[in-house]
């Protein structure tokens, strides 16, 4: 048996979505827009079928990675209102790898880290990512 004397008592689990609830999206959806022949008002259209698709996979034991089913509904969201996607020289995927936490985010982890909540981040990520865990915030 362990001495769980050190081990502080958890006060429940808190499970978060990773994109817009703990990383900003906004350099995405910009960049979509710009793909999107600059419609930025059809990163909304965008993102909430990117995430209709991405559900859609999980659900149905399928699995993709996230930043080629974001390709895939960007392709069909210009096919959708008649747009030539614009090419460009960075990757989606390499978006979605550099989004930034929102400014609050490692400070609101760490309070509820120290209030004993266990903290879970759920993400159609790479598999890379899959079963890794994260750092506890400091």
């Amino acid at each position: 048996m362990t001495d769980d004397s050190d081990t502080p008592e958890t006060k429940g689990i808190l499970f978060f979505d990773v994109n817009e609830t703990l990383l900003d999206t906004a350099s995405l959806k910009e960049y979509a827009g710009k793909r999107l022949a600059n419609r930025q008002d059809l990163t909304d259209v965008w993102f909430t079928s990117l995430l209709h698709y991405s559900l859609v996979e999980t659900v149905t034991g399928s699995w993709h990675r996230f930043g080629d089913i974001a390709e895939a509904v960007l392709e069909m969201t210009a096919e959708r209102y008649g747009i030539s996607l614009a090419e460009s020289d960075e990757p989606l995927s390499a978006v979605l790898a550099s989004l930034p936490a929102h400014p609050d985010v490692a400070r609101g982890l760490s309070a509820l880290s120290q209030q004993g909540f266990t903290l879970v981040a759920l993400t159609n990520s790479s598999e890379g990512f899959e079963g890794q865990r994260c750092k506890k915030p400091r």
